[in-house]
């Protein structure tokens, strides 16, 4: 759950709280829940995204997490790296999340539409559109 939430969010200090925050009220409620790992994980997405819409805290988002992982994964140099993460900046808040469910965390479509509360054409949609404008921006 921490590195799902250091995927989203760039401050070591909201991780830890998301995550707390996210154990907490997912323990309140265990005893009621059919999938409580999957209660935990939503609950940690809708903290990072809670974070997010705070505008003191959008410096440094997610990018900061996903291009050093994007570098090692393809075996990038650091240019690129630097690229992704300004890749991942251009995108909105629910793109970013989309795209850190489906490709950071290879989720199916259906678990990412069952965490992010909505349904599994809108993220489609938005992985369509995430792509379409990083080629637009990024792609020459």
């Amino acid at each position: 759950m921490v590195g799902l939430a250091r995927a989203m969010l760039d401050n070591s200090g909201d991780v830890e709280d998301v995550v707390m925050d996210a154990f907490v009220s997912t323990s309140q409620r265990i005893d009621s829940l059919d999938n409580p790992g999957g209660y935990l994980r939503t609950a940690v997405v809708n903290g990072c995204r809670q974070r997010l819409r705070d505008g003191s805290r959008r410096q440094g988002i997610l990018a900061a997490r996903v291009a050093p992982f994007a570098a090692h994964r393809v075996g990038a140099d650091v240019d690129a790296s630097l690229e992704v993460r300004e890749m991942i900046d251009s995108l909105s808040e629910r793109e970013r999340t989309v795209m850190v469910l489906t490709y950071y965390l290879d989720l199916p479509y259906s678990e990412a539409a069952s965490i992010m509360g909505c349904s599994v054409g809108t993220v489609k949609s938005l992985v369509h559109r995430a792509k379409r404008s990083l080629r637009e921006e990024w792609v020459t």
